[in-house]
């Protein structure tokens, strides 16, 4: 048995008027053993002698102890507990799980209606279900995600209940609205974006940056494996680089970088690239919310091409074979647009020997998913086949002329060849012809 007793403030016995019901006041308890709330319970109720008396002339007492009295339930359930949820894992949330002070009463229809619960924050109630287990204390309420490119699984918008709407197993219900009740973060972080890029600009990926849906906190239990939550795959796993990724807890920060510069991804084509995360041991990433929920296991939702096209080679020709170069084959490392809006693509590629710029031939070098361009300059060859001091850069600041990926990522300004290969034959220029026996012939 548990005791309750009479709050001694304010007052207690409340006659409410001249008539036979007597309302009081209980002080609240906290039961050892059971739950802190307790809506459902029914305590003894003993009237002592004395205490109450009538109306009439002569103020007629109770002359002893009275408890043979029915105490019913006539509490209605209340929130205890709510905890926000993204179900389906795309980093919006899209439940949130109501925990009432008793077991409610799952068949009460109506009741159970969008409308028993409101949102703060401007959130919409899609729905109310009674979630996998009739007649308990769970009501999961339904929430319409948010649009767009939006992610808010840190969020924790508010829950008022609706008076008179939920009801326990007697049909007691709330008889005042309860609200607003904050519910805790129980919403996992999602990797939203992963954008890949080339950071040393070899023509390869090497980096992946990483977006998350909220802020995150990074645990990296070996600063010498990588992060073995992560795994960046092209076919392949890649290795990450040797490096330390923890964050400083509460950094603010919602992005990662992760290097692979060792374990390169041949080429700037990113499909078929991919970054899963995976609960592992000591490493973790986990949001910064007092419940610390850790990162979905599951592949980044989207992935962006942040790998700009490069030179990987310039191949030096003597097309005409008179022992001058006029000619230079870019290869890409990847399939790109040429747009030339003029003629002689207007210096976006600047042919030099030494400081000595030459002049590409007027045509137009326009192409559209291209891996290589083949640049002439016969009005201006270059002396000799010796390629050891010459040079192709691009200048990006040149015209309206650009060559760009199938993403739009246009070639860096500056951006030289990776490789130069020398295929000018060697040509002969001039025959001495001699009569070395001196006979005339």
């Amino acid at each position: 048995s548990h005791s309750f007793s009479v709050s001694t403030s304010g007052h207690p016995l409340d006659v409410g008027g001249d008539d036979q019901y007597v309302t009081l006041t209980l002080t609240e308890v906290t039961i050892s053993g059971l739950s802190d709330y307790d809506t459902e319970l029914t305590p003894a109720l003993i009237l002592k002698a004395n205490q109450i008396e009538d109306l009439d002339v002569e103020t007629n007492k109770l002359s002893s102890d009275q408890s043979s009295f029915t105490v019913v339930d006539g509490a209605g359930p209340a929130i205890i507990a709510a905890i926000t949820k993204d179900a389906d894992a795309d980093a919006k949330i899209d439940q949130i799980d109501l925990t009432f002070s008793e077991n409610v009463d799952d068949s009460q229809g109506v009741d159970l209606a969008s409308s028993s619960v409101t949102l703060g924050s401007s959130y919409v109630v899609s729905s109310i279900n009674t979630g996998d287990i009739a007649d308990d204390d769970l009501i999961r309420v339904v929430v319409t995600e948010v649009g767009g490119s939006t992610y808010d699984t840190e969020e924790t918008p508010t829950v008022t209940l609706v008076s008179s709407k939920i009801g326990d197993a007697l049909n007691n219900q709330a008889i005042t609205n309860q609200g607003a009740f904050t519910p805790s973060d129980g919403a996992a972080p999602v990797i939203v974006l992963t954008a890949f890029t080339d950071a040393n600009g070899n023509g390869n990926i090497d980096r992946a940056t990483l977006t998350f849906s909220e802020e995150i906190d990074v645990t990296d239990g070996s600063s010498d494996d990588g992060l073995d939550v992560t795994l960046v795959n092209d076919g392949t796993s890649v290795t990450l680089d040797d490096a330390d990724y923890s964050e400083t807890d509460n950094g603010g920060n919602s992005t990662l970088v992760l290097n692979f510069t060792g374990d390169e991804i041949s080429g700037s084509t990113i499909s078929g690239s991919t970054l899963t995360y995976s609960s592992a041991g000591s490493n973790a990433i986990k949001d910064e919310s007092a419940a610390t929920n850790e990162v979905v296991s599951q592949a980044s939702l989207a992935y962006t091409d942040g790998v700009v096209p490069v030179i990987t080679d310039a191949s030096w020709q003597d097309a005409d074979a008179n022992g001058l170069i006029d000619r230079v084959v870019l290869t890409f490392s990847e399939s790109v647009t040429i747009t030339d809006v003029g003629t002689g693509i207007d210096g976006l590629l600047e042919i030099k020997d030494g400081s000595t710029a030459h002049t590409l031939d007027n045509v137009d070098y326009s192409s559209s998913n291209v891996t290589s361009l083949t640049l002439n300059f016969n009005g201006d060859q270059i002396t000799g086949t010796d390629i050891s001091n010459l040079s192709v850069t691009y200048n990006n600041g040149a015209a309206s002329s650009y060559i760009r990926d199938g993403s739009s990522n246009e070639m860096a300004n500056g951006d030289v060849s990776e490789a130069y290969t020398d295929a000018a034959l060697p040509a002969i220029l001039s025959t001495s012809w001699q009569d070395t026996d001196r006979d005339g012939g």
